[in-house]
C-alpha cells in the first residue's frame, strides 16, 4: 500500500503491478497494514494475502491490471 494505493505483487518475479479496483473499493490503513474494502465497508483483503484465486480481471496494454470482480472467502 502506497499512500491509499493498493497494488498487486506478482506471485513469480515479485514486480508490483498497478491496479485498477472495480469503483467503490477502497485501499486504508487497518491494523498497520493495507486493507481493501468493497463498497459496504467489508474488509475483502489484507496487504500481503494472496488473492489469485479470488478476484476477476484482465491487463489493460499499459501493464495495469482492471479488477472487475473479487470473490469474498
Amino acid at each position: 500500500m502506497v499512500g491509499d494505493s493498493l497494488t498487486l505483487i506478482a506471485s513469480q518475479g515479485g514486480a508490483d503491478i498497478p491496479a485498477v479496483w472495480p469503483a467503490g473499493y477502497a485501499a486504508r490503513e487497518d491494523q498497520g497494514r493495507g486493507g481493501l474494502y468493497d463498497p459496504t465497508g467489508y474488509l475483502v483483503a489484507r496487504e500481503g494475502e494472496n488473492l489469485q484465486e479470488r478476484f476477476f480481471g484482465s491487463a489493460a496494454s499499459d501493464g495495469t491490471f482492471h479488477v472487475c470482480r473479487i470473490a469474498r472467502d
